[in-house]
């Protein structure tokens, strides 16, 4: 096995379930245990002989990945990690995002001498790690070409294992009741894959309908949160500069009944939309009368400064499907696919989020439910 990639292993599984938890853990010792593995990391890799260089350009990639699965999870803005980052604490950079793709051509450049770094850099690739091609316009089909690149560059270096594990193995002879042989594996796998399909379909739509709630309640904490707390001791002592509000922005859609704006505190403004209209039933692909109102809101967006946050509500008849098992995934996709039209005019993508809240935070009463599957833009202006 690649020594890299086993001695890697653990700070790799730690940035997968870092990019995809919900609740936020303890930075403090989130940062103290990520330093320890990456120095055990380093340990690990001078007792097998691996080179220094090599050793210290795969720190810098291990560093690069967990930076980013932590400021890309949800509650990563705010964890403060950023003033702080591994890539800071072990190469005095603030952003690898660049330089890892870097590395990887230069490294590309001797492919069979560094092809066990690459194929570590490959795995990262393959786990979500994104870089400056998560960002940039077109990225997204930049990072599969490299991967599907590197894939086939890797698969013809390495030497393909042997198809049988004793060439000159001999079976022994069948001595079941010859009544058992005429039934058929396929008939007895065929009837265990039934028993299994079943219990897999009971379970699972018990587990999905436990964990609904959690997983909705999970999405709403930290939604109403302005700006950390030094930002607000900063914003307090800056002058107060008169700027448009998405009120005023989108007064005639507000007249014309399209959307409701929301005035909150400090600034905040909440954009609400029917969803009733936008996404068919269970589904989620956003018809094209709901285009002209999209790209409104987007113009007004483009005058203000801020964080925007686009939640999906659904409302509290469940949902069990194989795409979604429940309406916090349901709701998390609509949101998805609202954030891609906005994409298209906003001028920073970058300022651009999106959470599911399933049926969380109802407004309306059950008789009027439809008034709960809505999609909210909250707009949060810059301290």
């Amino acid at each position: 096995m690649n020594p890299l990639v086993q001695l890697a292993s653990p700070l790799l599984l730690l940035a997968v379930q870092l990019r995809h938890s919900v609740a936020a853990p303890e930075v403090t010792r989130l940062r103290e245990q990520s330093i320890a593995q990456v120095r055990k990391f380093e340990q690990g890799a001078q007792v097998a002989g691996i080179a220094a260089q090599t050793v210290t350009a795969a720190r810098y990639v291990l560093c690069t990945m967990l930076d980013e699965a932590v400021l890309n999870a949800p509650w990563g803005e705010q964890s403060g990690w950023a003033q702080k980052t591994l890539l800071v604490t072990f190469h005095g950079e603030s952003y690898g995002g660049a330089k890892f793709f870097q590395i990887l051509e230069r490294l590309c450049a001797d492919f069979s001498r560094h092809i066990d770094l690459i194929e570590m850099m490959y795995i990262g690739l393959a786990l979500g790690f994104g870089g400056r091609y998560a960002v940039e316009p077109g990225g997204r089909a930049k990072l599969s070409d490299i991967q599907d690149d590197l894939y086939r560059r890797i698969r013809a270096q390495r030497v393909a294992p042997a198809q049988e594990l004793a060439p000159h193995w001999r079976g022994i002879k069948d001595r079941r009741n010859p009544l058992i042989r005429y039934i058929p594996l396929w008939v007895i796998g065929a009837a265990a894959a039934c028993v299994l399909l079943i219990a897999f379909l009971f379970f699972y739509t018990r587990l999905n309908g436990s964990a609904s709630p959690v997983s909705a309640r999970l999405a709403g904490i930290g939604l109403e949160s302005a700006v950390p707390p030094d930002a607000a001791l900063l914003q307090q002592a800056r002058p107060v500069v008169a700027r448009k509000t998405l009120q005023q922005l989108l007064a005639p859609e507000i007249h014309a009944g399209q959307l409701a704006v929301i005035e909150k505190s400090a600034g905040k403004e909440v954009v609400r939309i029917g969803a009733t209209d936008m996404f068919p039933s269970g589904g989620v692909t956003i018809g094209p009368q709901e285009m002209p109102l999209l790209q409104k809101i987007a113009l007004a967006l483009n005058q203000l400064r801020g964080r925007v946050i686009v939640v999906g509500y659904t409302d509290d008849v469940p949902i069990h499907t194989f795409r979604f098992k429940d309406n916090f995934v349901l709701s998390e996709a609509r949101a998805h696919a609202v954030v891609k039209i906005l994409d298209k005019w906003i001028d920073n993508p970058g300022r651009l989020e999106y959470i599911g809240a399933g049926d969380s935070h109802p407004i309306a009463f059950p008789a009027s439910r439809a008034s709960n599957r809505r999609i909210e833009v909250t707009y949060i202006p810059e301290g």
